[in-house]
């Protein structure tokens, strides 16, 4: 699909950190859809736990990728990682589970980049020592 705006892939970040919330935050603004086509690339057990914590009113839409994405402002087009231990990330802590989801939805999203289906990646915060508490060497 040709897009008019660059597709930018942007990741939630560390599940149990600020992430997800900047995230939310940001999709909720008109500035983010004037610059770009975003897409973003996280799990959707998270980003609904967010948006209701947060009361902002935007709705989550699964995709595939790009070309099932509508970019509307209001809707979230979410490439969905699964959890692998759902539930286990509590706010604040410092865990492997988390780090295992932050780190492989940098995969993902750094994957869709070389794949050139997304011009650009934006990370969301991660936290370094819970991706190696997850067994990444980073």
């Amino acid at each position: 699909m040709n897009f008019n705006k660059p597709v930018l892939a942007v990741t939630m970040g560390d599940p149990a950190g600020i992430g997800p919330e900047i995230a939310v935050k940001v999709f909720s603004t008109k500035a983010l859809y004037d610059i770009c086509a975003p897409l973003l690339i996280g799990n959707g057990m998270v980003i609904r736990q967010i948006l209701e914590i947060t009361g902002i009113g935007l709705s989550v839409r699964k995709v595939n990728g790009a070309d099932d994405a509508g970019f509307l402002q209001g809707v979230i087009d979410l490439v969905e990682v699964p959890a692998d231990h759902p539930g286990s990330f509590p706010f604040g802590e410092v865990s492997g589970p988390a780090g295992d989801l932050a780190f492989r939805i940098i995969q993902k999203a750094i994957g869709m980049a070389q794949s050139g289906e997304v011009q650009g990646v934006v990370t969301g915060p991660i936290h370094k020592e819970a991706i190696r508490k997850a067994g990444y060497p980073f």
